[in-house]
């Protein structure tokens, strides 16, 4: 590869040699399995715990005694602060991560006991290729969004590529770039590219929903830590028409519609957030 310089008003050819190109592509590669295998033990002890009542809160019984966890009580928690933001494809603190599991739920997601991923969406392991590239999940029969209508491939292929998108921002953006096409455009100027070349980078990231229920991934190398990404808050089906209509605040009740355990009917801000049981959460 030859990279130009000006030297003393000449220009001068510097060519760096294939090895080194190489070696460097391979540290590169080798840091982010490493951003990436921290941020998993992470999420995977914080997914896990959020999906269980935590000890020491308070649990209130219908009539009204404190006590054993009732399935039609109420659970008050003590969230510490008041979250910054809840869109799961830009949160990055605890407690922004935390709401937004109470909402939403990944294609798979983490075992409290062993931590390791398990089916969440998902209605099985993913399918991989022979060479180790292209990973394909099924989604369960029925699923669908708390307000009733369904949840399809294409709502976690549109969540995917939120997370790659640069214009989202998300902090933790580089957990998609083991997908192909993802960090090319992840890491695109929005204020320089034409819309047209956004939408060209975005069509080239390996996120296809092939049917209503099936959506395939297409990965840069082979990567055995890519199931358990599928997990993470980042890949958390969010939807298309939601994200419009509410602009920056499509997190308010009335839009943020997800496919987890509750639903969020209220929030008044810097006091306190209210969910209620999710009726329609997968059997």
């Amino acid at each position: 590869m030859a990279m130009s310089a000006r030297m003393f008003g000449r220009s001068v050819r510097v060519r760096v040699p294939m090895a080194q190109q190489e070696e460097e592509r391979m540290t590169k590669r080798r840091t982010g399995i490493w951003s990436v295998s921290a941020l998993l033990a992470i999420a995977s002890l914080l997914i896990g715990a959020c999906s269980q009542a935590p000890a020491g809160q308070t649990t209130t019984t219908t009539g009204g005694a404190t006590g054993a966890a009732d399935p039609n009580g109420t659970l008050t928690l003590n969230m510490g602060s008041e979250p910054d933001t809840i869109d799961p494809q830009k949160s990055s603190f605890v407690n922004e991560i935390a709401q937004a599991s109470f909402v939403f739920e990944g294609l798979m997601s983490f075992d409290t006991k062993t931590s390791k991923p398990v089916p969440a969406a998902a209605a099985a392991a993913p399918k991989l290729s022979a060479d180790g590239l292209t990973y394909t999940y099924t989604l369960k029969d029925g699923l669908k969004y708390s307000d009733g209508s369904p949840l399809t491939a294409k709502n976690f292929e549109y969540a995917f590529l939120r997370g790659c998108d640069p214009a989202a921002a998300g902090d933790y953006a580089f957990v998609f770039y083991i997908i192909v096409g993802c960090e090319a455009y992840n890491g695109m100027d929005t204020k320089k590219a034409t819309p047209a070349e956004l939408a060209a980078a975005r069509a080239k990231v390996g996120v296809k929903a092939t049917s209503d229920k099936d959506i395939a991934f297409t990965l840069t190398d082979p990567a055995p830590y890519f199931v358990p990404i599928t997990a993470l808050w980042q890949g958390w089906p969010v939807r298309e028409s939601d994200v419009t209509k509410g602009g920056d605040k499509w997190t308010e009740p009335a839009t943020y519609i997800g496919n987890g355990p509750f639903k969020l009917t209220e929030w008044k801000h810097n006091e306190k957030m209210v969910y209620e049981r999710n009726d329609n959460y997968r059997k």
